[in-house]
């Protein structure tokens, strides 16, 4: 009984091999028609290195406008707490309007660096 399962066993993997490697030749002409790369926004000529240099240059200015992002929620956060700081009697409003002042001081900074590196890219 286990000899005939064990038989089976293996024409079915031999058969299985057998339409697996047919299969395999023929899937060249299934993906002889993909399209071509799609040109990034921000340039990349011809060439595949060009356009992954393009994709490249959006990662870049994506990553700054994340720490722009994070910038901004640093102050958010800064400047809540120095409200609630505020409303415990703990802090005073000159602390409060300082850390806005600052804040949107270093928004706007990390802003303009982002603009003049996305020129550099």
């Amino acid at each position: 009984m286990i000899s005939t399962l064990l038989r089976r066993y293996r024409a079915i993997r031999a058969r299985a091999k057998h339409i697996l490697l047919t299969g395999l030749f023929f899937t060249g002409n299934a993906l002889a028609d993909l399209p071509p790369i799609e040109q990034p926004t921000t340039g990349g000529g011809g060439g595949t290195y060009n356009i992954m240099m393009g994709y490249a240059k959006m990662g870049g200015l994506a990553l700054g406008l994340l720490v722009s992002v994070g910038a901004f929620l640093a102050v958010a956060h800064a400047v809540i707490t120095s409200f609630h700081d505020i409303r415990k009697g703990k802090g005073s409003w000159t602390e409060f309007l300082l850390y806005g002042v600052v804040g949107i001081i270093l928004i706007l900074v990390v802003i303009f660096l982002a603009t003049k590196a996305s020129d550099i890219l």
